[in-house]
């Protein structure tokens, strides 16, 4: 859920053209996107979660929470 101390000044139509992008991305190197990815994208589109909280999502989905970037 977004913290209410967030600092996101990102607007929807930002977020979802980012989300956009990166799905299309993904698509083009033959990756799968997982239901859930989707459904946290759309919180995320929606202002209900903050971009890092959609990576630490996804990266601990994925058991990538202890490997550095």
């Amino acid at each position: 859920m977004r913290n209410n101390n967030s600092q996101d000044t990102t607007t929807r139509t930002q977020r979802e053209q980012a989300v956009k992008f990166a799905l299309h991305n993904q698509r083009m190197e033959g990756l799968p996107i997982s239901e859930q990815t989707l459904s946290d994208v759309q919180e995320y589109i929606d202002g209900q979660t903050t971009a890092s909280e959609l990576v630490a999502r996804t990266r601990a989905r994925y058991g990538l929470d202890d490997v550095e970037c």
